[in-house]
């Protein structure tokens, strides 16, 4: 990443930061929340890869990119399409579910491991 590139992302972390300020949105509405929510985790990620960058450990910042841009799309769609707040919903529950599965069955084998089960 290049100082120039560096200095963008700064800049343009700090103007949403300050934007976000002035944003007005129905608290009621499911959609709202979810752009409001995923803007904030867009600036999240940005001062991330701003921190990132700043110290030279660039290893992580792909990955950020990668989940930045999913970020996005999301914040994109959900400002375009009412109806793409369901996908967002279902796709919550569905990694959920995974997680929830996935420790069912950790705990299962580190049951077996730990406790001889």
């Amino acid at each position: 990443m290049t100082t120039k590139d560096l200095d963008f992302l700064k800049k343009a972390h700090d103007q949403c930061l300050d934007l976000s300020e002035k944003l007005i949105f129905n608290n009621h509405d499911t959609r709202h929340v979810l752009i409001i929510s995923i803007y904030g985790s867009i600036l999240e990620l940005i001062a991330s890869i701003v921190v990132l960058a700043d110290k030279k450990l660039v290893t992580g910042i792909p990955i950020l990119l990668r989940s930045l841009l999913e970020a996005y799309v999301d914040f994109h769609n959900l400002c375009k399409d009412p109806n793409y707040r369901y996908f967002v919903e279902y796709e919550f529950v569905i990694t959920k579910q995974f997680i929830i599965d996935y420790v069912e069955i950790l705990i299962v084998i580190l049951g077996r491991y730990y406790l001889d089960i």
